[in-house]
């Protein structure tokens, strides 16, 4: 049987590509080599529609989330593309878009999308479990 991700997430996933905060004014990241710098080791934390999340990208491509009330940590790949784009490839999707800088540690995703996005960066490798 071919794993999948659970629907609940699906559209959580592919509309952030799990996880930017959303804004018209911030400018992309337009190096490649920048973003990469950026995302590869790091973790981001916030929330998507009202939903806390967490995720790691580690320096492999591996991509670690965790979905705060899910027992789960869910499993994909990530790379930044010849077009400085945050990618995710998951088992039934993958997904790309262009990422700016917002206020402090927000990270912001480009072009704006309709999600109630909240995300920020973490240095290094984010606790995945939550505290209840």
């Amino acid at each position: 049987m071919r794993w999948r991700t659970p629907r609940i997430f699906r559209s959580l996933l592919a509309a952030l590509g799990v996880l930017f905060a959303v804004s018209v004014s911030a400018e992309p990241i337009s190096s490649s080599e920048d973003l990469h710098k950026l995302i590869s080791g790091n973790s981001l934390y916030g929330r998507y529609n009202g939903v806390e999340f967490r995720q790691y990208m580690r320096d492999d491509g591996v991509l670690l989330v965790k979905i705060k009330g899910e027992e789960a940590v869910l499993h994909a790949r990530w790379f930044i593309n010849d077009s400085a784009q945050y990618c995710e490839v998951w088992p039934d999707h993958s997904s790309c878009f262009g990422i700016g800088y917002g206020d402090g540690d927000r990270l912001e995703v480009l072009p704006q999308t309709p999600a109630q996005i909240e995300s920020h960066i973490y240095r290094g490798a984010i606790p995945l479990e939550f505290e209840e």
